[in-house]
């Protein structure tokens, strides 16, 4: 086959073209994981009206204080809070924020909170 011969430049185009695909495709890969492996917060998602109050929660906290060890003993990163988050006539109302540095320490919280889990609306964030 010549150089200039039209069935090796079609084989060329289709080589490159591949290449470009496949390097595409590594590129979508990598950037899905990134956005994966960052949106790992576990929210309660309970509405503001149906939270309970800071007292009761408060009182949960104090009923499972070996749990809030336990979970704090999980890693460095970890740290349990008591947050109100709401205004207005719900301002009274809390949950339990469990803050995670990583996304293994969110996998053991979450593990230990299924097995073991607070009576309260509970939201994990890294």
């Amino acid at each position: 086959m010549a150089e200039g011969d039209p069935e090796l430049r079609s084989r060329r185009r289709l080589v490159i073209g591949a290449a470009v695909a496949c390097v595409l495709l590594v590129l979508v890969v990598v950037a899905w994981r990134f956005v994966a492996s960052t949106q790992t917060n576990v929210m309660a998602g309970v509405a503001c009206r149906e939270l309970p109050t800071l007292a009761q929660v408060d009182a949960e906290l104090q009923r499972q204080s070996v749990l809030v060890g336990d979970l704090v003993r999980l890693g460095d990163g970890i740290s349990v809070e008591v947050v109100q988050h709401c205004s207005g006539v719900y301002a009274g109302r809390a949950e339990i924020y469990v803050f995670v540095a990583t996304d293994d320490e969110l996998d053991q919280v979450a593990r230990l909170l299924s097995r073991r889990p607070f009576s309260v609306p509970v939201s994990i964030l890294n």
